[in-house]
């Protein structure tokens, strides 16, 4: 059965990182992504985005991520090869289609497809990176600034889905146990079979929202200005990251005045001016700075949201 991934800190030191920080440097990430069409810069910002993991030990997380990403990303390059007329470059010049015509499949259609796929990769993987080293409740914090209820609200709505996937998976395990078997026979009958787990499921996701509204009022939740036990400290290493952030919007910055980080596919490929790809490498090192250093004490343990859904799951909280 597949697991969703849970925040889980780790002695690294990103995790030592103030989560503002996490925050900006995952935004810029994705603005970066918006921002550049060259393919190469798409696949500087991928390949830093696979380092920060790696230096933080949760590249399963972006797997996870990366399964689901996987067949998008195919169907967009295909879409964009079959349908798309507007490049110039035949990739079979000699194949005949129905009629007697070429088939009008371009290298400049397979070349844009593939930029706007890594596009998406890129996108996919920061958003995985950040859920990694940002624990629910700091991502809860920060969402805070715009409003607690309605950061809170958007929260739940966010890991609505997931738990009610994975509490499918372990009531389905359990009624196949029991010899239930709903994915054999006619229509009429899988649908009776199945209508067990819609129960359970439903019953228990009703639970669910019963415990933690229990638990939001004892806690006293919306009665008045929230309290903190634990209070995010800045330390000297946040405010070099800081300048490295700083430094990094300002050569990104350039780089888009000067239209370094555009490439034309269309009506043809141009040729990459090498030239250009001189702020790839400082860029690609701007990024993955923050990785350096020696990480602090951790014991390795979830925060509280990560812990309740753990709890509500039925699995054993560390």
């Amino acid at each position: 059965m597949q697991q969703i991934p849970v925040f889980i800190e780790k002695d690294r030191p990103l995790f030592k990182l103030h989560y503002g920080l996490l925050a900006a440097l995952h935004l810029g990430l994705l603005l970066l992504a918006l921002m550049f069409n060259h393919p190469i810069y798409l696949l500087a910002l991928l390949v830093a985005i696979v380092v920060i993991m790696m230096a933080s030990d949760t590249l399963s997380n972006w797997w996870a991520y990366l399964r689901m990403a996987i067949p998008l990303v195919i169907f967009i390059v295909l879409l964009n090869v079959l349908f798309s007329r507007a490049g110039s470059t035949l990739m079979f010049p000699n194949m005949m289609g129905a009629g007697g015509h070429t088939l009008p499949l371009t290298w400049e259609a397979l070349a844009y497809g593939g930029s706007m796929a890594l596009r998406l990769l890129v996108i996919i993987s920061a958003c995985a990176s950040f859920f990694a080293l940002v624990s629910p409740a700091k991502t809860l914090r920060l969402l805070g600034l715009f409003g607690q209820r309605w950061a809170f609200t958007f929260n739940l709505s966010l890991r609505l889905i997931p738990l009610m996937l994975e509490e499918y998976h372990r009531i389905a395990e359990v009624q196949r146990c029991r010899g239930v078997e709903w994915t054999s026979g006619g229509l009429l009958e899988r649908i009776k079979s199945f209508l067990p787990i819609c129960s359970v499921l439903l019953l228990t996701s009703l639970e669910r929202s019963v415990e933690m509204a229990e638990s939001m009022y004892g806690r006293g939740f919306g009665s008045g200005k929230r309290s903190n036990y634990y209070r995010e400290t800045w330390q000297n290493k946040d405010t070099l990251v800081l300048l490295n952030l700083l430094a990094l919007g300002i050569l990104s910055g350039a780089v888009m005045v000067l239209g370094w980080g555009e490439y034309s596919y269309y009506p043809q490929l141009t040729a990459i001016d090498w030239m250009e790809m001189g702020p790839v490498p400082i860029i690609w090192l701007l990024l993955v700075i923050p990785c350096l250093g020696k990480g602090g004490e951790s014991d390795g343990s979830t925060d509280e949201f990560a812990k309740g859904e753990l709890y509500l799951s039925g699995k054993p909280t560390p």
